[in-house]
């Protein structure tokens, strides 16, 4: 299990950003929950939902990183570039030149903002950030580090205060969102589109973290979005909101330490008060078949795999140190994979991407030792679906496809047909809720891989431990889990055609 750690400093600085980007929205009516939208829904109405997400990522980002889910930090962060990169190209009708690099197009993109709110090297920031979710050693500033569960403290400072501050970028882009919407609905309070412009250097960093923040470090899983506690986190959520809801329109925006920690507290409360409404869907939906005794179980056999595998990514980095740095790299992403998916959000098949890519680079180089350090040495880093192809599992390469379309936010990206795709890879796709558990089913096949190698290698050395693993924890016989995993692949290799189409935004084009 990740250790919790602190908040990074500059996230107060973001922290305030974002209660001011919320007093913005306040006075725009912009939602504070999940609202379904249809036909009838105004384009303002979506667009106000879009920039109180764009807040909530923020802050997501840094609850992450707060309570030790760097890898999940990450790949929010990185999502959370391209989306707003792409706001910035459809704004000032920028298109990438065709055949241009990722980061000539990050360059050319950011280059349309004031330089006084692209305070960073976006294009090495996505870099970084890619290096790590894909496994691999990243330049992050003056360090090179690479994902693991248990980063050392001074590493994990390190990598955390990196996240939070290539995160600025993408949240600055939203504050101008917000100022620009707000200026046109005509929202003139004291102060506020200065505040909104501002770099985030000009809010202050010095903000004690309260000693009752530890409280918050459970994922939104039944048992707590059902406790006490979480009632109690429901509490001061809605005291967040009163607060930036009785600001009046005449007075200085008087920002207080408080408004740094609350403005993040609100979203990991809302986390809570929304998943407790999904919970409530699911049991309607599912009737009779819903048992949060099945979510407690499935919970506890991810940690226990998430926690063997890193473990014996530190038992062998002496021997075998490639192998070693993707066991690890896998435990980390396949933590955080489940942690986002209890959130329900796309950003937890890029998790589940990164627990496949690294588990298949752990097996070529246990199965293949001298094709995975060819591959290694290669002046372009393989692919995802290269490593899954190396490991002999190959069929999965419209699966890793899906993941791949879901693992960006970008102009070409086809996350509707990959969503489509996920539904009818599972067992029974025909059920009313097939779609809402679809990741869910993609977290449990990717589950099963990680589980079969780290069995696999643990009985290299311990074999009647690696047996009494797979009984107690993984349930099955040998044959049982070889017949599963032989399962899921000719499924999949029987939807090897599936066609994703055109892209997100081509489509929206069309209609």
């Amino acid at each position: 299990m990740s250790e919790a750690g602190r908040v990074p400093p500059v996230a107060w600085r973001g922290g305030f950003a974002v209660a001011v980007g919320d007093m913005a929205l306040d006075r725009m009516g912009a939602p504070w929950f999940w609202e379904e939208t249809t036909a009838a829904t105004s384009t303002t109405r979506v667009w106000l939902s879009e920039l109180r997400e764009g807040l909530d990522v923020y802050a997501r980002i840094v609850w992450c990183l707060r309570f030790g889910y760097t890898y999940a930090a990450a790949a929010l962060a990185r999502r959370y570039i391209e989306r707003w990169t792409y706001n910035i190209a459809f704004s000032h009708e920028f298109e990438r030149v065709p055949g241009s690099s990722d980061a000539q197009y990050l360059r050319d993109a950011w280059a349309h903002q004031p330089s006084h709110l692209v305070d960073r090297d976006v294009p090495a920031d996505y870099g970084a950030l890619s290096e790590f979710l894909h496994g691999r050693p990243a330049a992050m500033g003056s360090r090179t580090v690479a994902a693991s569960l248990t980063p050392q403290s001074a590493e994990r400072c390190h990598i955390d205060d990196f996240i939070a501050r290539a995160a600025v970028v993408p949240l600055n882009q939203v504050r101008v969102c917000i100022s620009l919407l707000g200026k046109e609905q005509g929202v003139s309070a004291k102060d506020l589109h200065s505040l909104l412009l501002c770099p985030i250097s000009g809010f202050d960093d010095d903000v004690p973290e309260p000693s009752f923040f530890s409280v918050l470090y459970e994922p939104p899983d039944y048992d707590f979005v059902m406790s006490e506690r979480s009632s109690t986190l429901t509490g001061w959520g809605q005291t967040y909101r009163r607060v930036i809801a009785r600001h009046r329109d005449d007075e200085s925006i008087d920002l207080r330490k408080f408004h740094a920690w609350m403005s993040l507290e609100e979203r990991w409360a809302r986390s809570g008060d929304e998943a407790r409404r999904a919970f409530a869907r699911e049991r309607i939906v599912t009737g009779g078949a819903f048992d949060p005794a099945v979510l407690r179980a499935k919970l506890e056999r991810f940690r226990a795999i998430t926690e063997l595998t890193d473990l014996l990514g530190v038992a062998t980095r002496s021997q075998h140190r490639e192998r070693a740095a993707a066991l690890r790299a896998a435990a980390a992403a396949m933590e955080s994979a489940w942690v986002l998916w209890l959130q329900d959000v796309d950003d937890s098949m890029t998790c589940v991407r990164g627990v496949i890519e690294s588990v298949a680079r752990a097996r070529t180089h246990r199965l293949k030792p001298a094709r995975a350090r060819r591959m290694e040495m290669q002046r372009v880093a393989p692919s995802p679906s290269r490593w899954v192809d190396a490991a002999g599992w190959g069929r999965l390469s419209v699966f890793v496809r899906s993941l791949s379309e879901l693992a960006h936010v970008q102009e070409r990206s086809r996350h509707g047909s990959s969503r489509v795709l996920l539904t009818v890879l599972q067992e029974n796709p025909y059920v009313p809720n097939a779609p809402q558990t679809a990741r869910g089913h993609a977290l449990e096949k990717v589950q099963m891989l990680i589980a079969h190698e780290a069995i696999a290698s643990l009985a290299e050395t311990h074999p009647q431990l690696a047996e009494n693993f797979r009984a107690r924890v993984v349930q099955e016989t040998e044959a049982e889990s070889e017949a599963a995993v032989s399962d899921w692949l000719a499924r999949v290799f029987e939807a090897r055609e599936f066609d994703f189409g055109p892209s997100d935004v081509a489509r929206l084009k069309d209609e």
